[in-house]
């Protein structure tokens, strides 16, 4: 803090750090201790020659104690009581991970070669050194006090609301929340369509109305220019046709957060890879991968993390392929923890006029958060009455912001028993099985749903009844009320089903669709199916929604190619 003391860290936070970080360093160190003393199986004279090598060792190796545990508990980081490896059995190391696609450098594994025989490798001094000073921190720190930092000297005010709060690009010259500059990220173009004039405030994603000249991209599609008698091709080809921009109001899922897997095992770091600027625009992204995501996913599968062997899926590629003239008309504002409690701020990021931009495909999809948090017990969660009053506000919100003939589908919460039931024989990236993982974690208070990802079946049992008591509220709003400018559609997601099938269908195991480093999160290929379930239910049930297929689509392809990419 700015003039004062730091603030005092979450000891749960700090104890689940450490165990990751001393984990890596443990499993990276090319002299494993713990793993020399179990294999002289009380041997004596082993024993006392890998006593001797520990002793002879570099500071940093010989600082890695006994497992990763004890670390933390020797460091003050942990008190002892949260333990993430059994006593018992220690760590079970090494982990296999599948191959990381080539392109996705932040999950290379590290290349294979000699190491020294005693000294610590690169990432195990380095994690060495960020375990030191995290210890250093803790011992000097005090609770933050008010007036400890000097807000007056900065315009904090502003940046908070609009990128923190409302999730707006962080550049944006023109002020209509698109943007075209720098990488992407910060709530830029992996977020939402690419702004094609950062200059003009009329000229972005999604824009119905004109005044400009035939030459003039107003709406970013890639379309522009005229025939030779003088007709624009956006009148020949857009005009009349059923457009429909998109826009998604979420959580982490509808942003597809993503933790590398390799980043939480000494097999797949190469520090090189994992403090290069591509892991620099993963954080800037929230730890998100927004453009491959089941909503706004638009790159293709070798770009995508983990996605080998498949195409990649989303409901603003089905609405692109139906029509070209939607070309970048898309919005992803899913953001980490939201719930429905939290969604109107969702709704006010929001990039759309009623007046002068085309209709919207408005997906609300809060699909856990309000039943999973970090505290045990149930006090924590949305109520059913919390859940009407908030869901009705955004709705009604939403009414008054959309073009006439809008549709919003709201997306009821998961059935979230299937993560457990997918993962808990499985193996954690750090080493523990699934159950140690996710019991440590609750152990420190930072487990992202303790209500599902528990070893005990009767709150695993009551968090999804619960869950299924919110979704019947959009059901009962969209059964009695009748919007203005949209029609309410609703659709509530049956993971089970969907992994069932895959097992079924391609002969792969559930804990494919899920993520691997959290075992909480659709993983890439949850993502796909995800999309596919939801594009099929909306497209036969509701063909409105969608728009009907645009006939000159290929007119559109043979004259502007890919219409200027993302």
């Amino acid at each position: 803090a700015l003039g004062g003391a730091a603030a005092s860290p979450d000891p749960g936070m700090v104890c689940s750090g450490c165990a990751v970080l001393s984990t890596l360093a443990q499993e990276g160190a090319p002299v494993p201790w713990a793993r020399l003393r179990d294999a002289c199986e009380g041997e004596s004279a082993c024993l006392k020659a890998v006593a001797g090598f520990k002793a002879a060792a570099s500071p940093a190796s010989a600082a890695l104690g006994e497992s990763p545990d004890e670390v933390c508990q020797d460091m003050g980081l942990c008190d002892g009581q949260c333990l993430l490896f059994d006593p018992e059995l220690g760590p079970a190391w090494p982990v296999d991970l599948p191959p990381a696609p080539p392109v996705w450098p932040v999950e290379e594994p590290k290349p294979a070669g000699a190491e020294p025989a005693v000294a610590a490798t690169p990432l195990t001094m380095r994690i060495v050194e960020l375990l030191e000073s995290l210890g250093h921190l803790v011992a000097s720190s005090s609770p933050l006090k008010d007036g400890d930092i000097d807000c007056d000297r900065f315009d904090i005010e502003c940046v908070v609301l609009r990128f923190a709060d409302y999730h707006y690009p962080l550049v944006d010259r023109d002020g209509d929340r698109f943007n075209a500059y720098g990488y992407g990220t910060l709530r830029g173009f992996h977020w939402r369509g690419k702004d094609c004039d950062a200059k003009e405030d009329a000229i972005y994603p999604g824009r119905k109305s004109s005044s400009f000249v035939d030459d003039v991209d107003y709406d970013c599609n890639g379309i522009s220019g005229s025939d030779a008698s003088g007709v624009s091709y956006e009148e020949q080809f857009c005009s009349g046709t059923e457009r429909r921009g998109l826009v998604i109001l979420g959580d982490s899922a509808t942003a597809h957060f993503h933790v590398p897997p390799a980043w939480l095992t000494a097999n797949g770091w190469d520090p090189e890879l994992v403090f290069s600027n591509q892991s620099r625009l993963l954080i800037e992204d929230e730890v998100d991968v927004p453009y491959c995501s089941w909503g706004t996913g638009h790159f293709d599968a070798e770009s995508c993390p983990y996605a080998f062997g498949y195409n990649i899926s989303s409901i603003y590629k089905f609405l692109k392929g139906r029509n070209r003239c939607n070309h970048r008309d898309f919005q992803n504002i899913g953001v980490n923890g939201a719930r429905i409690t939290s969604s109107m701020p969702l709704v006010e990021s929001m990039a759309r006029d009623a007046e002068q931009d085309h209709p919207l495909l408005v997906i609300l999809s809060l699909m856990g958060n309000d039943v999973c948090n970090g505290h045990p017990g149930s006090d924590h969660m949305t109520t059913v009455d919390d859940f009407y009053q908030h869901a009705m506000e955004s709705l009604t919100a939403l009414d008054a912001k959309v073009p006439k003939n809008s549709h919003v589908l709201t997306v009821g919460l998961v059935d979230g028993r299937v993560l457990y039931d997918s993962m808990y024989q499985k193996q954690h990236p750090l080493g523990p099985t699934y159950p140690q993982f996710y019991e440590f974690l609750s152990c420190n208070g930072v487990n992202p749903c303790w209500g599902w990802l528990n070893t005990n079946e009767t709150w695993r049992n009551f968090t999804s009844e619960r869950a299924a008591n919110l979704t019947q509220v959009y059901v009962d709003i969209q059964a009695n009320t009748t919007w203005e400018n949209f029609t309410h559609i609703h659709y509530t997601p049956d993971f089970r089903a969907l992994i069932d099938e895959y097992v079924a269908d391609y002969g792969g195991e559930a804990s494919d669709v899920i993520e691997p480093s959290d075992g909480f999160h659709p993983s890439q290929l949850g993502n796909t199916l995800f999309a596919q379930a939801m594009w099929d239910y909306i497209r036969t049930n509701y063909p409105d929604a969608v728009g009907a297929i645009n006939p000159f689509n290929d007119d559109i392809d043979r004259l502007f190619g890919d219409q200027g990419g993302y």
